[in-house]
């Protein structure tokens, strides 16, 4: 079950699955707020260039 937080950073940021916030960090000295993003292992993408569904992405 999703936190009450995850939820809000969801429809804040406006993220879908399968992406998902994996930390933030607040750099109260510097005035910065920095997100990250990431996905699980095995997630399908719309290929943002040809519009192909359920494209695996590979890392190395």
């Amino acid at each position: 079950m999703k936190s009450n937080s995850q939820k809000k950073e969801k429809a804040a940021l406006n993220i879908e699955a399968p992406r998902y916030v994996s930390d933030y960090v607040l750099d109260q000295k510097n005035g910065g707020f920095h997100i990250y993003l990431d996905f699980h292992r095995g997630s399908t993408f719309t290929c943002p260039h040809c519009g192909q569904p359920h494209v695996m992405i590979f890392l190395s």
